[in-house]
């Protein structure tokens, strides 16, 4: 195998990993986080939130998100071992940990997408409460294509 087949391979690899890890990621925690007998926290500050309230984050929430991503990864190593064991046992390639990979992945992306739904919430209020003269609580909702809806 030349050198740019395998750059182009462990690229390859290193993308399926990162997305599917952050997908996992993210729907673990969406669906094991509210599951918590803790009240959510909102992303960056210590304020409780009520549970299902977008931005709120928990700790089986980020514990889920790591193991999401890291059962992602696990799959990724038994293919990756299945697929190429003779040229990683002669190091033609190099080992790679793949689970570890995919629960920096799996947390990362939650805590992006968590982080960039609580900024546009934090915008959209504004918005709305920047030409009333009384304070209102308003039902803050995100964009449609980052709000998570059950």
């Amino acid at each position: 195998m030349q050198r740019s087949e395998r750059v182009f391979m462990m690229t390859v690899l290193y993308m399926y990993t990162a997305f599917y890890s952050c997908c996992a990621g993210d729907t673990w925690a969406s669906e094991l986080g509210p599951l918590s007998s803790d009240w959510p926290k909102l992303v960056g500050t210590s304020i409780e939130v009520p549970p299902g309230t977008n931005g709120g984050i928990t700790k089986l929430g980020m514990l889920a998100s790591a193991l999401g991503g890291a059962t992602v990864g696990l799959s990724m190593d038994i293919c990756y071992w299945y697929q190429y064991y003779p040229l990683i046992r002669d190091n033609a390639l190099p080992r790679i940990p793949f689970h570890f990979l995919g629960a920096v992945f799996g947390f990362t992306g939650s805590m992006v997408r968590t982080a960039s739904t609580l900024t546009t919430l934090i915008r959209t209020w504004e918005r709305t409460t920047k030409f009333r003269t009384t304070p209102k609580i308003i039902k803050s909702r995100a964009i449609m294509w980052m709000e998570t809806r059950t």
